[in-house]
């Protein structure tokens, strides 16, 4: 996948705003498989209407649609049907007309089965569009859905291109106060650390970019670090957040060059700080 771009994703969140703000995807009218099954569930009473219920014919194979196809074998109660739905019909459907998919997740009764449609879906079309997809999911009125639908997305971009999916998350404002995207830097970091690394001070300074840096230098400090502390007293701001991943960088090198660490912290001036990191000194020296 290509490296994404800002400004192209900030673009297809515009747009998404700007085109679908006014509609409710989740009010979408139910497929004709769907309302079968409902209909098939409560026939009309004779009594009440006078009349003898008719048969209810079933959509043929011929005059299905994909989204009925789709509906039909979900309902059919079988592990091969649902199985056959999910994994050859529903890609098929993203693949040719990926908004139809994703309104046949949101048509779906809640439950279980409509979040792993709507996950599909997403997961399939970020694959493949992933502005079309951002595009979509930011029309979204319910909350829940474009959560879970941004953080499928994120997910997904992250496979091939952790900044982009970093920059995504923080656009579409998921993971950022749960550690997933503490944790994806961290995956990062462990595969490419020059790369994560040589992204990171790139970034604009502020909380977002030392709570990313912090944890790149708690990862680099496991085998080099003397360099992690230099990304925290270089790069990051004076603050709680600093001195949180000093102390961190001092744990990790303690562990492992405890003769280093003890160096490093005797260059401290006094104060909190110092008597903070002495007493992880400390900790490290009993966990060892």
């Amino acid at each position: 996948m290509k490296r994404l771009l800002p400004a192209v994703l900030l673009a297809g969140v515009i747009t998404g705003l700007i085109i679908y703000r006014h509609r409710e995807p989740a009010l979408q009218p139910l497929s004709s498989a769907v309302i079968l099954k409902l209909l098939a569930a409560t026939p009309p009473d004779p009594k009440a209407t006078g009349n003898t219920p008719s048969r209810i014919v079933p959509p043929t194979a011929s005059t299905m649609t994909p989204v009925d196809e789709i509906a039909h074998a979900l309902r059919s109660g079988t592990v091969t049907e649902k199985d056959r739905a999910i994994n050859v019909l529903l890609p098929a459907l993203v693949a040719s007309d990926p908004s139809a998919a994703g309104h046949l997740a949101l048509a779906w009764e809640p439950g279980a089965l409509r979040e792993e449609l709507l996950h599909e879906v997403i997961r399939l079309w970020s694959a493949a569009d992933i502005g079309g997809a951002v595009t979509w999911l930011t029309s979204l009125l319910n909350n829940a859905d474009r959560g879970n639908a941004s953080t499928t997305a994120t997910a997904q971009v992250a496979q091939t291109d952790p900044p982009g999916a970093i920059e995504l998350a923080q656009l579409l404002g998921v993971g950022t106060a749960d550690g997933s995207l503490e944790h994806l830097t961290q995956l990062w970091t462990e595969e490419n650390p020059r790369e994560a690394m040589a992204w990171i001070v790139t970034q604009s300074t502020g909380p977002n970019r030392d709570r990313l840096l912090s944890r790149i230098a708690w990862v680099r400090a496991q085998s080099e670090p003397t360099e992690a502390a230099a990304l925290v007293l270089d790069h990051m701001n004076a603050g709680a957040l600093r001195d949180d991943a000093v102390i961190g960088v001092v744990h990790q090198w303690a562990l492992r060059d405890p003769a280093g660490a003890t160096n490093w912290v005797a260059q401290f001036q006094s104060g909190p700080l110092q008597t903070r990191a002495l007493g992880e000194l400390e900790t490290a020296h009993k966990l060892r």
